[in-house]
């Protein structure tokens, strides 16, 4: 259908594309971008089958292997096979629930700095947001190790995440030894963070000291599955820039949006603090706490559902494989576009409408299975899916437990910009509003 014209309008706009695929054509669009057949996926029985039932037929596509693992190595994100299984099976404990709940005070100490440092003034929330959530992740792994670093720590990250963005929609992308001078600019951030990590690393080792951080799982993590064995400096190396970058981003985000959508409707903000008055009468909130704030969480899935942080993603088949009743070659490309199925009218009553109660468990229409996928789905959906929850349910019950959220006189119309994940375009300016000095 398309040809190399669809490579422009996607570096242009992928999200106003891919919808205007579906529109025209329905759940299964098939063009070729250059030489490589394209394949957009949007309904829920094809992401099931691409994510579960088939999984074993993709792998991730070239391109995202040529991005990010300049600096992102061989972590679970970009690592395949039985050397990604053997990955997940040392890493996992590290994530179950009970070791979570112990970076909660964490994360709540981060999010009333946040509250703290805005007082009264208008300020770009989706910064804020971003700085707490790489420094809280950057803490739970590596204990208050990166502290010091903060700053230098947040600019090489955006950098990278520049750089990212802008390589994804060029048509080849030149060695790092070519000396141009993107590449001299990535280098720095890359040599930045190999120093820190593997410096965090070296020194863990020579101390053998277990700070209860999940630095120290990984390094006593065993594949006793797999016949012994731990992880490398290169492999904890990977993963931990895996999790720094990949929980960061996705967090932040979310979090962003959803602030943004309390600040449109002050009837669910009012329905939010009454359950956050009720649990915690006034205390700060604890690991605890959670499970008895389900309406604080349906608030950060309904924003999640209308803006994904991942937006979209792709897979690469490695065999002849068939999704959807359609044949696909060896090499072509799949992608699934959670944007669009999680606003797919035939799932979603009023589907544009911010309705948290939808994602309650007496809602009178449940969420069709692959339906909402915010974090995958299958055996790669995303690892650190219970801390991301966690920590934006405690964030969002920390700032609105004593504040009304509103949206800043100097903020304009909010539009959405797909960076490595959906951002408010430009940042996101708000006040917190003391709740006895608010006005309604």
């Amino acid at each position: 259908m398309l040809g190399l014209g669809a490579l422009g309008r996607l570096r242009r706009d992928f999200l106003g594309h891919a919808v205007e695929l579906e529109r025209r054509y329905g759940d299964a669009v098939y063009f070729r971008v250059g030489l490589t057949p394209l394949y957009q996926f949007t309904h829920p029985d094809q992401v099931h089958e691409v994510f579960v039932t088939k999984a074993r037929s993709f792998y991730k596509t070239k391109r995202l292997k040529q991005v990010f693992g300049r600096w992102n190595g061989n972590g679970l994100l970009l690592n395949e096979g039985e050397s990604w299984a053997r990955q997940r099976r040392m890493m996992q404990p590290a994530f179950h629930p009970h070791r979570l709940k112990t970076y909660a005070d964490l994360i709540v100490r981060r999010a009333e700095q946040l509250v703290a440092a805005a007082g009264d003034d208008e300020f770009d929330v989706a910064a804020d947001l971003n700085r707490l959530t790489l420094l809280t992740v950057a803490e739970a792994l590596f204990g208050a190790e990166v502290s010091e670093v903060a700053d230098r720590f947040i600019q090489e990250v955006a950098t990278l995440q520049r750089i990212a963005i802008r390589d994804f929609t060029l048509p080849f992308l030149l060695p790092l030894w070519v000396p141009t001078a993107k590449n001299r600019r990535l280098a720095e951030s890359i040599r930045f963070l190999d120093d820190l990590v593997l410096g965090v690393i070296a020194r863990r080792r020579r101390s053998g000291e277990d700070r209860g951080d999940l630095l120290s799982l990984m390094l006593s993590a065993v594949d006793e599955e797999g016949g012994g064995g731990t992880m490398t400096d290169r492999q904890l190396r990977d993963e931990s820039v895996n999790l720094i970058l990949a929980g960061n981003e996705t967090t932040a985000t979310a979090l962003s949006w959803a602030v943004y959508l309390l600040s449109e409707h002050p009837d669910v903000q009012d329905k939010l603090r009454a359950e956050i008055d009720a649990v915690l009468a006034g205390r700060s909130p604890t690991a605890d706490d959670v499970e008895h704030l389900p309406y604080t969480a349906q608030v950060i899935d309904e924003a999640m559902r209308l803006y994904p942080p991942v937006y979209a993603t792709s897979r690469e088949a490695i065999e002849p494989v068939e999704i959807g009743g359609y044949p696909l070659p060896r090499g072509a490309q799949v992608n699934l576009v959670p944007y669009i199925t999680h606003r797919d009218p035939r799932w979603f009553d009023d589907p544009e409408s911010f309705r948290p109660e939808r994602f309650a468990p007496d809602a009178p229409r449940p969420i069709p299975a692959f339906a909402y996928y915010p974090f995958g789905a299958g055996p790669r959906a995303c690892i650190g899916k219970g801390f991301a929850l966690m920590e934006a349910v405690l964030v969002l019950a920390t700032v609105a437990s004593r504040h009304e959220i509103r949206l800043g006189e100097g903020q304009g119309r909010v539009e959405m910009e797909t960076q490595v994940s959906l951002h408010p375009k430009g940042g996101l300016r708000v006040r917190l509003v003391p709740r006895k000095a608010a006005v309604t």
